[in-house]
């Protein structure tokens, strides 16, 4: 849940389905004809939405099942004492987690990908913007006096399963939530400057 590749995979998903969301529909010459039909650009953004809103858990809950079919391919589930086996039910709450990290990559790359006209461009701001967070996060643990400060503002750095996968009473700690939300806001600040963006923008002519 915290290992680069998982979270590469998830990251590039979310982040490449968003950058083809608008820009790659202009890039390709195919927004004019979705706006030529009776639709508005409101529902544009909010058909993008509910697709995150559907596949999002649908990535989480393959990832959990992942984790539970290694663990019991594994043996771990059943290890003696008991202290020592894996409850793979333990990482369910986690995918809260998973989810908010995605909508956040998702915000974020369609607010960008509402603001340019080529899905390479787009795909290029966005990694560069992710990638530096996630090695602001990372390297301001090593070192906290010149980077320390700076990691809050990294979406990476509210995005913590490991705090709730080790702790049964996870639900009671304000600072879980407060870091969940954090996630979550910036995902959906992200989709609203998306619509403010796109229903104010002039569409270029496809080349």
């Amino acid at each position: 849940y915290v290992h680069p590749l998982p979270l590469t995979i998830l990251g590039i998903w979310a982040i490449g389905r968003a950058a083809n969301a608008i820009a790659g529909e202009i890039d390709r010459g195919t927004m004019e004809l979705l706006l030529a039909q009776p639709i508005r650009r409101t529902q544009v953004i909010l058909a993008h939405l509910i697709v995150d809103a559907i596949v999002f858990p649908a990535l989480c809950v393959v990832l959990w099942l992942g984790t539970y079919c290694g663990t019991w391919w594994m043996g771990l589930q059943s290890l003696t004492p008991p202290t020592q086996s894996v409850d793979p039910l333990r990482f369910l709450p986690a995918l809260l987690c998973v989810f908010g990290l995605l909508f956040a990559h998702s915000g974020v790359t369609m607010w960008i990908s509402s603001l340019g006209r080529q899905r390479a461009r787009v795909w290029g701001w966005a990694i560069t913007i992710f990638l530096c967070m996630f090695l602001i996060n990372v390297l301001g643990q090593i070192w906290e006096e010149p980077l320390g400060w700076i990691r809050p503002y990294t979406v990476h750095y509210h995005y913590l399963p490991q705090g709730i996968i080790l702790h049964e009473d996870w639900y009671t700690s304000g600072k879980v939530w407060l870091h969940l939300l954090v996630l979550v806001a910036v995902g959906a600040v992200g989709y609203v400057l998306a619509w403010i963006t796109f229903c104010r923008r002039d569409l270029p002519a496809p080349l």
